[in-house]
């Protein structure tokens, strides 16, 4: 006994068309997987430079954190006087204490998460929420860096009240810079890049 069940099928549609839609579902196929492998490239693209961005930020924190844990149970009086801000001949920002320790406190880097998270939403959900967290918190990080520069050039007076409050702001901006970088890397974040 035969099976007739599909003995219809030539007799609706001729050879041509049962091959072009053959070759159009191939074709869709072979585009859908061409796709596939582009949107999983660009995705590593963007991780790769998200998780650079997120070392070129710890650097950036690492900076302010180390003033601030300095300054961490200083009177009004030995803040007014024992550090200051200075800016080399480059225009970048030097912290410098009365021992005659200095270091740079270097300006975050958001631009490329800015510029490019219309992108990362298109490509991946997961990612872009990890990336506007991060976002929103290098410009946090940017405040607080602006903030504690202007308190040590002009407002000393807000000092004392900041330096522990810049703290515990800085705990948070760093662990969304670590969910960020995990998710990039599948690492931790180490004290991260320099430039």
């Amino acid at each position: 006994m035969t099976d007739h069940s599909m003995d219809w099928l030539p007799a609706l549609l001729p050879s041509t068309v049962i091959i072009a839609i053959f070759l159009f579902v191939l074709k869709e196929g072979l585009e859908w997987n061409r796709r596939r492998r582009a949107n999983n490239r660009q995705i590593r693209a963007f991780k790769t430079l998200l998780a650079r961005e997120c070392e070129l930020n710890r650097w950036s924190m690492h900076g302010l954190s180390q003033a601030l844990d300095e300054m961490v149970g200083q009177s009004a009086d030995e803040l007014s006087i024992d550090y200051e801000i200075e800016r080399n001949q480059f225009g970048k920002v030097i912290f410098r204490n009365d021992n005659g320790s200095s270091w740079p406190l270097p300006e975050e880097h958001a631009d490329f998460m800015r510029d490019n998270m219309f992108d990362v939403a298109a490509l991946d959900e997961t990612l872009f929420s990890l990336l506007e967290s991060a976002y929103d918190s290098v410009v946090e990080l940017a405040h607080l860096r602006q903030s504690f520069i202007q308190y040590l050039e002009i407002d000393r007076q807000h000092l004392e009240g900041f330096v522990g409050y810049g703290i515990n702001r800085l705990k948070d901006i760093q662990l969304t810079l670590e969910e960020l970088y995990l998710a990039c890397t599948g690492e931790e974040l180490g004290m991260g890049r320099v430039r």
